[in-house]
């Protein structure tokens, strides 16, 4: 008995030895040996961000350790008994470590809980007394994890002549930087585009994939004896989602399809049960509106357990549809922003993001300046109709396709509306007609070459003989770029009654007259004959 008690305070001296060399702050002397009858337990507690750098914690509660900062949740921690003949130094050393982490050393993993606590009750009394390695684990959600740190149980109070034996820790902790969005307009890549108003306008948003947006974590309360009990729990993201404010010259038209473009360079579609989405447009004419497309945790893990192997970097793209509406003003960008939402499977909230650059989409328009081709007078009442190359496929279902010559040159169009007033109201028109001072205008169409084409010259004057090529850009529409289109008046035929006529008539009397009198020499000459 007596050999044993002298073991006991020899372990007892050797700790209390140990607890004055790693505290950085001046303990006071403890005169009695820790009792057999208080459990001893540890509180580990993770935020973000860390504490400032050389801050180091004595084992007692700082009250204001949560001050400005977000407690992270699923963070794991390996608690590893040190054996007694272990030699250890203030701070483990990468051979201390390698000796001391081993299976018949590791007491326990415990996990933070949604206040960022993780907590051990290593039992009543002196049994489980001594020094104790505590090893975080690696976890996508920290980017720089906290060293590891031996921890010796109990610990001397540093105010006063007593033993503490619940200790509480605050290890330093970085997590790393949340996803970033990005957008398109009608294809990846593209941040320009152009349309007819009215016409369908796709807007692909685009997320990164951060590492733990899904995975497993040990389940610290396992219990093989429990009929379900499971060994790992599955560890989800809070949110993530996107939410697109679209602008009121813009109405949404839905069509969201969610994909995963994973290493391989493969875009899949997700499950409609992967994503919810939910919009709100506005009332009038459905302008402008708000979408949000967030995943649900079966999407979370979908997506992180296929993400494939290639070097392409996944991400999440979600499309959907708007169009152009008449609010719009010609040549005018319409951008089309998003914002990213991520809160991490430990808690961490990360600010919302915006893409660097935004994506824009626009619509443009003609002036037309009609007048005389020798007198420069503006000519009004002419009319105009409009058209564009058709594509394949409207070229293979023959609606609304018609042939034109260009240049000598047949060519497949479809004649297309437009709005003929300048502020881009009323109703879309196929037909626009000069006014008094010879201009038209063609508003509402996307950006590119067209056909212009002349279905009804001024009264007195000739129909353009062929299409005028044109094109719609920034500047098409403005004066100084107006479609110039000159007109040559008709050619005066002679007129039914006018003296035109008359001497056409009067020369076919006197060639009748003519050739009565041949034939009447003729006839005489052949009776003296005989």
């Amino acid at each position: 008995m007596k050999k044993n008690f002298s073991k006991l305070g020899a372990m007892l001296i050797a700790v209390f030895m140990l607890v004055s060399m790693f505290s950085t702050t001046a303990f006071a002397a403890v005169t009695s040996l820790p009792d057999n009858e208080t459990e001893r337990v540890l509180n580990l507690y993770k935020y973000s961000p860390t504490t400032s750098a050389g801050d180091h914690g004595d084992g007692t509660v700082d009250e204001g350790a949560a001050t400005g900062r977000i407690p992270l949740e699923n963070v794991e921690f390996e608690i590893y008994k040190v054996p007694v003949k272990q030699a250890t130094s203030a701070t483990p050393t990468d051979a201390e470590i390698t000796a001391i982490k081993k299976e018949t050393n590791l007491v326990t993993t415990i996990k933070t809980d949604a206040a960022g606590l993780a907590t051990h009750n290593f039992g009543k009394g002196n049994a489980n007394d001594g020094i104790y390695l505590i090893v975080e684990k690696d976890n996508p959600a920290v980017s720089t994890k906290a060293d590891p740190f031996y921890l010796n149980m109990p610990l001397t109070n540093p105010t006063e002549d007593a033993w503490m034996y619940t200790v509480t820790v605050y290890p330093k902790n970085d997590v790393p930087d949340g996803p970033t969005p990005d957008k398109d307009v009608t294809s990846v890549g593209n941040k320009v585009d152009t349309a007819d108003i009215g016409d369908i306008v796709t807007w692909i948003i685009r997320g990164d994939i951060p590492a733990d947006l899904y995975r497993t974590v040990v389940n610290p309360e396992y219990d093989a004896n429990v009929q379900g009990s499971s060994p790992t729990l599955e560890v989800y993201a809070k949110n993530y989602s996107f939410t697109d404010d679209l602008d009121t010259r813009l109405d949404y038209k839905g069509n969201v399809i969610v994909k995963l473009y994973d290493k391989a360079g493969t875009e899949t579609t997700l499950d409609s049960d992967y994503y919810s989405t939910s919009d709100t447009t506005a009332v009038v004419e459905n302008a402008g509106g708000t979408l949000k497309v967030s995943l649900t945790n079966s999407g979370m893990k979908y997506i992180m357990q296929n993400l494939g192997t290639g070097t392409e970097t996944p991400e999440i793209r979600v499309y959907f549809d708007t169009a152009i509406n008449d609010t719009a003003q010609v040549a005018t960008e319409i951008e089309n922003n998003v914002t990213l939402d991520y809160t991490n499977s430990s808690g961490n909230k990360y600010e919302p993001t915006e893409p660097e650059e935004k994506p824009h989409v626009h619509t443009g328009g003609l002036l037309i300046d009609k007048y005389d081709s020798k007198t420069s007078a503006k000519l009004a009442g002419a009319e105009f109709m409009i058209a564009r190359d058709a594509t394949q496929a409207e070229i293979d279902a023959g609606t609304g396709v018609e042939t034109i010559k260009v240049g000598g040159v047949d060519k497949r169009v479809v004649f297309i509306d437009f709005y003929d007033t300048d502020a881009i109201e009323g109703e879309r028109v196929t037909k626009v007609t000069t006014d008094k001072n010879g201009k038209a205008v063609l508003n509402g169409l996307a950006y590119g070459s067209y056909y212009l084409v002349e279905t009804k010259a001024p009264d007195g004057y000739n129909l353009l003989s062929a299409p005028i090529t044109v094109t719609v850009n920034d500047t098409s529409h403005l004066t100084a770029n107006a479609i110039k289109v000159e007109n040559s008046s008709k050619f005066e035929l002679p007129v039914t009654g006018g003296e035109g006529t008359l001497l056409f008539t009067m020369g076919g009397v006197l060639l009748i007259g003519m050739a009565c009198i041949l034939l009447v020499l003729t006839r005489k000459k052949r009776a003296n004959a005989k």
